[in-house]
């Protein structure tokens, strides 16, 4: 098992940071990004490209964060489903909000063939995967509901399910054709790259230490003081440390995902031969995929983080799906962070300080936190005092009880 590395960051061969600036930081900037994973960095992209100067802070390395260590899966919707939203926000929200989740897939899609990333980006499907009849009934709902909002979705029974699984563990599917899995380090280093080249200016291992005024603000780090006109908070699980707004309606949780080793060529015929991406919503919520050279990236819920025990618990994990895998083992290990809000859904907005932000996206940041970083940079260029529907949305505060607890990976629904 390799200690400590990221599949991702590792396969081919290391991949090649971009060239973050180096020298004293610039007095000033018209817009400072707090982040640099795909928030921050889809943000700084847009709005490079309109000539906006941009500087992006990053505490650590470049997508080091929860944009570079996921389980790689680009999903439409939300940590929570259609027929929860359409109850609780009403169909015409409900489903303006699923479009751009779509859109946010979209947006992947366009931006990896734009930019010519190489982060081994298909869109052949997700399968959320039902262990149980009741389950399987729920789905053909969550499909019907689907439907009358203009999303394609299959409802698959147990054989289309074992066929595409590989595995006869769950009793059928819904199939989402407009999902896809990637490299998200690579994806992350792609869009990085192509900021900088639009004229943004990239500073890893920076890290904020507060943020004064209410416009112009003045950010504080080891390396001096920026003075900047607007400021994004694009650091999602760690955006708390630095606005207390952001602190009460985020919960952080370190979620575990290991690489095995590549599966023989009889097993690998067999186990997700069409490279969907697929998760499930049991206790141990398990999701993974099949990458390019044959491995599983495989995550879930571990009670013991410890490396050795996290190892353990993921590998029984597999090996209840597919018994045949038991022997591949745990590659590579690592964890990383999730940003949790109480409602299951990412939020955009501007805090009391006139700080802007997007964060939250509950285990769904791969497109949404790509496609709200652009919303961002898009709010920020047309100066309007709101952005529907992300602004009309309430972010609600986890109660004192819910932030000592231990946290779900399933966020509860509004």
């Amino acid at each position: 098992m390799q200690a400590s590395q990221v599949f991702w960051q590792l396969t081919p061969d290391p991949a090649p940071a971009p060239v973050a600036a180096e020298g004293p930081l610039p007095a000033a900037t018209a817009v400072a990004v707090v982040g640099g994973g795909l928030t921050g960095l889809s943000a700084a992209l847009t709005l490079a490209e309109r000539a906006v100067p941009v500087l992006v802070l990053e505490s650590g390395a470049l997508a080091d964060g929860a944009s570079g260590r996921n389980g790689g899966q680009v999903l439409t919707g939300f940590n929570v489903g259609i027929r929860d939203l359409v109850r609780h926000l009403g169909p015409d929200t409900a489903r303006e909000l699923w479009r751009q989740s779509v859109a946010a897939v979209d947006r992947v899609a366009e931006w990896v063939e734009r930019y010519r990333i190489p982060c081994d980006f298909v869109r052949h499907g997700n399968l959320q995967l039902a262990d149980s009849p009741a389950t399987l009934d729920d789905f053909a709902a969550e499909r019907e509901a689907l439907a009358a909002a203009g999303v394609p979705a299959e409802l698959l029974d147990r054989e289309e399910t074992s066929r595409r699984l590989g595995s006869r563990f769950y009793v059928g599917a819904l199939y989402d054709p407009l999902a896809g899995g990637i490299n998200p380090y690579r994806f992350a280093l792609g869009l990085a790259a192509a900021a900088q080249a639009a004229g943004a200016v990239l500073r890893a291992h920076t890290p904020v230490t507060a943020v004064e005024g209410r416009g112009p603000f003045v950010l504080h780090t080891p390396a001096g003081r920026v003075r900047a006109e607007t400021v994004l908070l694009a650091a999602n699980a760690f955006a708390g440390a630095l606005d207390p707004f952001l602190a009460r309606r985020i919960r952080r949780l370190e979620a575990s995902i290991m690489a095995t080793a590549p599966m023989p060529e009889a097993l690998a015929a067999r186990v997700l031969p069409g490279r969907e991406t697929a998760f499930d919503n049991t206790a141990r919520l398990r999701y993974f995929q099949r990458t390019a050279d044959g491995r599983l990236v495989f995550g879930g819920r571990v009670h013991d983080a410890a490396r050795r025990a996290a190892a353990r618990q993921l590998s029984r994990a597999l090996a209840d799906v597919f018994p045949e895998a038991r022997t591949l083992g745990a590659a590579y290990l690592w964890s990383g962070p999730i940003a949790l809000s109480r409602d299951g859904l990412p939020h955009l907005g501007r805090t009391p300080s006139g700080l802007y932000y997007a964060a939250g996206y509950s285990g769904h940041g791969v497109a949404l936190a790509t496609w709200l970083g652009a919303q961002a940079a898009q709010w920020i260029l047309a100066g309007t005092a709101d952005w529907p529907p992300w602004t009309a949305l309430a972010f609600p505060v986890w109660t004192a009880d819910e932030r000592r607890s231990a946290p779900a990976l399933v966020a509860e629904r509004p």
